[in-house]
């Protein structure tokens, strides 16, 4: 029954996440803040010491797997730390939550370069930034719409 408030949070993050992302290219780390403190206080609510552990459990497992992409510069730190406070949120699909960021990732990416090869147009830049919480906003709009079907 409150499964419906972690989604409505998971919404207002995401949409303030990819405003800041886009306007500004970064994710406020106050963001990150609330949306975890909010994703702990959804996981106890409804689910309870079980929920909260896995909850956190998946959302570390999120930071570990994905700092070898900050590293190598794949990944901003504010996108790594969106993924894992949604992993708090949605423990159980996360895992698909990224697999279909990645997939959407490679999807604009390829319509750019078509676009570009069309128009006749040199099909990489250097420095050329992809916000990565759009990608992660359709990732989840597509595991939503998935488990709806």
């Amino acid at each position: 029954m409150l499964e419906w408030i972690g989604k409505v949070f998971v919404v207002v993050i995401l949409s303030r996440a990819v405003y800041t992302d886009i306007r500004e290219g970064k994710i406020e780390n106050s963001l990150i803040a609330a949306g975890l403190v909010m994703g702990i206080v959804t996981a106890c609510l409804t689910g309870g010491l079980d929920r909260l552990l896995l909850s956190v459990r998946q959302s570390v497992l999120v930071m570990l797997s994905m700092f070898i992409l900050f590293v190598i510069k794949g990944l901003g730190a504010g996108d790594i730390k969106l993924l894992s406070v949604l992993a708090v949120f949605m423990p159980e699909k996360i895992l698909s939550v990224i697999v279909m960021a990645f997939l959407t990732t490679a999807a604009f990416i390829v319509m750019r370069m078509l676009v570009r090869f069309c128009r006749k147009r040199a099909m990489f830049k250097k420095r050329e930034a992809l916000h990565f919480s759009v990608p992660i906003a359709v990732g989840i709009a597509l595991v939503w719409i998935a488990e709806w079907v």
